[in-house]
């Protein structure tokens, strides 16, 4: 089947999609407390971004590609976190207060780790991100290191960090050695991406199987306490990922929020909080109860969405007129 291979303005209809259901189950899962679907979700949505990461890597020169990925991570990355720290210091702590200092949080934000990153903690992604795609990069351009080789390196890695947890590193070093191999996994799919008439039918028998097995070991292997369980765990988890957007081949809403799933992630953590204790401070429930329900969760879910989608509108807009009239200007 063409389609699933077609690119449209050097985007990949499939991999967006499946950016889309991964930005989507990130959202649910953090805004989500009921045990099973919190459990099962952070099995594996992780993993589908390194993933995808890997299907669309291009091969760069070192220096090329560090500055590449400053400018697309690492900026973005302490923008975002300076506006949503300042939110946290002067607005969200008058309603939810924390005993992390703003200074404490300030170095968080700097070293990117994770533990003081309270005001944002979603934000621990994007310098993981960065460290695991340059050393990626850095591991391609060594002489001889194919792709095969490469991904023979990365599973090494992550089996070595399979034996083993890290402490917890700045920039989440600690992270890097299990996420490195879904970029290489993803770079190798990319090479060998099915195509033909029987790529949906393939791909929905193994939505229905690896998905059925990804609820069940998730709920059956302590992979939280265990690297090599949780290794499993999100390999099969993101195998289902993937084979339902082969399914699904072509959606715009899923494609859409996939194209901007960095926008989203960077902001739903500030909006969904807000939205929860609003919504508790008027109905009068509990945010414990607000966030264990499942029609709640859902509606909380589509709101956080639906506000980081219309910010992103509304700046494109503002952008486009701003353009307009300097080019009027000239």
């Amino acid at each position: 089947m063409e389609q699933i291979n077609r690119q449209t303005d050097n985007r990949i209809h499939w991999v967006d999609i499946l950016r889309g259901i991964g930005i989507l189950l990130m959202v649910y899962g953090h805004i989500n407390y009921e045990p099973s679907v919190y459990t099962w979700i952070y099995s594996f949505h992780m993993a589908i971004f390194f993933f995808a990461a890997g299907v669309v890597y291009k091969k760069r020169p070192v220096y090329t590609d560090f500055l590449h990925r400053i400018r697309t991570i690492l900026l973005p990355y302490y923008v975002v976190g300076i506006l949503t720290l300042l939110y946290w210091q002067f607005a969200e702590r008058l309603y939810k207060p924390s005993d992390v200092s703003f200074l404490d949080a300030l170095k968080g934000l700097m070293l990117g780790r994770q533990d003081e990153l309270v005001f944002n903690i979603p934000l621990w992604f994007l310098p993981c991100f960065f460290i695991t795609l340059v050393l990626y990069n850095l591991l391609r351009n060594i002489p001889k290191h194919r792709r095969i080789v490469a991904f023979l390196v990365c599973l090494t890695v992550s089996v070595l960090f399979a034996t083993k947890s890290l402490p917890p590193l700045v920039f989440g070093l600690d992270r890097v050695p299990k996420y490195i191999f879904f970029v290489a996994l993803g770079e190798l799919f990319a090479a060998h991406t099915p195509s033909g008439r029987f790529v949906r039918p393939t791909a929905g028998v193994l939505t229905a199987l690896l998905g059925i097995e990804s609820v069940i070991l998730s709920q059956k292997l302590p992979y939280a306490d265990t690297p090599s369980m949780w290794f499993v765990v999100a390999t099969i988890g993101c195998g289902f990922a993937v084979a339902l957007s082969l399914l699904i081949s072509k959606n715009r809403i899923l494609e859409y929020l996939g194209r901007i799933s960095l926008i989203i992630l960077c902001f739903h953590g500030t909006i969904y909080r807000a939205l929860v204790y609003l919504i508790s401070h008027i109905s009068g429930k509990e945010m414990l109860w607000l966030r264990t329900n499942p029609i709640i969760i859902l509606i909380l879910t589509a709101a956080s969405v639906l506000i980081c989608a219309g910010g992103k509108y509304l700046y494109d807009l503002a952008k486009t007129k701003i353009f307009a009239r300097k080019k009027v200007s000239l």
